[in-house]
């Protein structure tokens, strides 16, 4: 599981890390989301969803995913 230094193994079990990759999201010192999976499109709308009225970032276009994409939506 996650690298082998002893200190990373204890962290993802305190955090309760089933898999990798494995996203927290955090605002004011509260985890409010997390999600696992490399699926670009899913972070970037995960973070967008939690984003607040007038930071940066709001603006951002998800790409148009085709089927030449490497993106595994």
């Amino acid at each position: 599981m996650g690298d082998a230094s002893p200190g990373n193994r204890k962290m993802m079990m305190d955090m309760a890390v089933k898999v990798t990759p494995t996203f927290f999201l955090y605002r004011g010192g509260q985890r409010v989301h997390s999600l696992t999976g490399t699926s670009r499109g899913a972070l970037a709308r995960a973070i967008l969803e939690r984003l607040q009225p007038g930071e940066t970032g709001r603006e951002w276009q998800e790409p148009v995913v085709t089927a030449d994409s490497d993106d595994d939506e």
